[in-house]
């Protein structure tokens, strides 16, 4: 190696590894250090800092004020509190891909010497964003200049081709969907068509910002009560196609819009298209499952998942109801009855309490399955059987002075058919204002073979047929020393 690559070898070493890349991004703001620290002891009016390039000036510092060059005025700047440090390092706001260059940082002396600190390579890039967007929502690209600027557009597997230009806040050619503000140009409620990469270019051709979009379809779960209306927003103006899958189904989804803008089958009462968006109103558990929104070309704008509650316990509360009144309908019937029921039993104790006028009663016990007691009693008589309950009934007519009932004799018998209770004196003579009916009543006695028919019905035995076995019927009861 010769003594000039030598020497060559030394200074690019030197040179070049001083040299510092830095990068930023379009519209950033940067920092380009350099180091001052062996100037730090100096006071702040006497130093002097300069910062320029090859071809310009861009920052001079001396006598504590900063002074910036055409290009760089209320973008360059020095901290002052970092210079007491000593640290010299330039600050630049907004770079632009102009500002991409090789900047020197130098320290003048007292003799005006230009001791040389360090210098730094910028580079510029423009920005780069990925955004998901779900059809309908807005897309936001930075500008990040009010200098003319230029959108291109190129869509997946297609060619690049130019939007809009953009200068001042006016878009060129005018555009419903396109509007600027704050140095953001918005495209509103974007389509599958609308997924691409979306550049910003400068008048030089050079990207400023590029924004890669992917629009994808809109998912939500939505929880309703039976009863309520379902609201689909369409996100578009274009015909759409509305679809829906019941929840555990194995059938073909129904339609629930179709592409003419007319509700499906089983829906034209449910269904209409208002204001952008389709409602299907009187939700039941019915309605539940997955309801898609589709463009003619078959991409999916939209997709609901839909969970209808309170049906069941709707019906449980209507059964509830109906049972109530059920109940209540049988209470007023039971009460009802039971009323008359009081009423007739109020009216028989009434009936019972009334005792026949020179009335006997003659106590009658059960033994042996016969009906067994004794009482004298004076003119014709019948016995009648009250029951524990109060209901009585005529059981046999008796005669002359006195009724016996014998166990096991061949006199008139009541048998155990009856049941225990009082046996009531009736004088047949008696009218119906003693509580039982006589035979007066009817206009006529009855005959003695009635009265005979009684006593061989409740007796089981057989009745005299002349008034000789009357007679001899009568006989032991006018004995006052006869077997009971």
């Amino acid at each position: 190696m010769t003594v000039l690559g030598v020497v060559l070898t030394v200074f690019c070493s030197q040179v070049c590894s001083a040299l510092l890349p830095v990068s930023g991004l379009y519209g950033d703001t940067v920092a380009l250090p350099c180091d001052g620290s062996s100037y730090r002891h100096i006071p702040e009016e006497k130093k002097i800092v300069l910062w320029e390039t090859a071809d310009r000036r861009v920052l001079e510092f001396y006598s504590g004020q900063i002074h910036t060059y055409p290009g760089f005025e209320n973008r360059a700047e020095l901290s002052r509190e970092r210079m007491r440090d000593g640290d010299f390092s330039l600050i630049l706001h907004k770079v632009t891909f102009s500002d991409q260059d090789i900047y020197e940082c130098r320290f003048v002396d007292d003799n005006s010497d230009r001791k040389f600190l360090g210098d730094v390579k910028l580079t510029v890039l423009g920005h780069e964003d990925n955004i998901s967007l779900s059809w309908g929502d807005p897309l936001s690209v930075p500008l990040r200049t009010q200098q003319a600027v230029e959108l291109w557009f190129r869509p997946e597997g297609g060619g690049s081709r130019r939007l809009c230009s953009v200068l001042d806040s006016t878009v060129t050619p005018d555009s419903s969907r396109l509007k600027v503000q704050d140095q953001v140009l918005k495209i509103s409620s974007v389509r599958a068509e609308d997924g691409g990469t979306y550049t910003v270019q400068d008048s030089q051709g050079t990207p400023i910002s590029t924004v890669h979009v992917t629009v994808g379809a809109r998912s939500e779960v939505l929880t309703l009560q039976s009863g309520d209306s379902l609201t689909l927003p369409l996100h578009t103006a274009a015909p759409v196609k509305v679809l829906f899958d019941p929840a555990g189904s194995a059938q073909s989804p129904r339609v629930l819009l179709s592409s003419a803008g007319l509700p499906g089958p089983g829906y034209e009462q449910r269904v209409w298209v208002q204001d952008g968006s389709l409602t299907l109103r009187s939700l039941t558990p019915a309605d539940q499952g997955s309801y898609t929104v589709r463009d003619l070309q078959g991409n999916t704008i939209s997709t609901a998942i839909v969970t209808v509650t309170g049906g069941e316990m709707r019906r449980v509360s209507w059964l509830g109801i109906v049972l109530v009144i059920t109940a209540i309908v049988a209470v007023l019937m039971g009460a009802a009855l039971g009323a008359v029921v009081c009423q007739r039993r109020w009216k028989m104790r009434e009936e019972r309490n009334m005792i026949p006028a020179e009335s006997n009663n003659i106590n009658i016990h059960k033994e042996n399955g016969i009906l067994e007691g004794s009482e004298k009693f004076s003119d014709a008589v019948s016995l009648r059987m009250e029951e524990d309950d109060g209901i009585g009934s005529e059981i046999v007519p008796v005669v002359n002075q006195s009724a016996s009932v014998p166990s096991g004799s061949s006199s008139p018998s009541v048998t155990a058919g009856i049941p225990l209770g009082t046996v009531i004196v009736k004088d047949p003579e008696q009218k119906t204002d003693s509580g039982y009916p006589s035979e007066e009543d009817d206009g006529e006695q009855p005959p003695a073979g009635e009265e005979e028919s009684t006593v061989q019905e409740l007796s089981g035995g057989s009745t005299p047929a002349d008034p000789e076995d009357q007679s001899s019927l009568e006989e032991p009861l006018l004995s006052d020393g006869g077997d009971q």
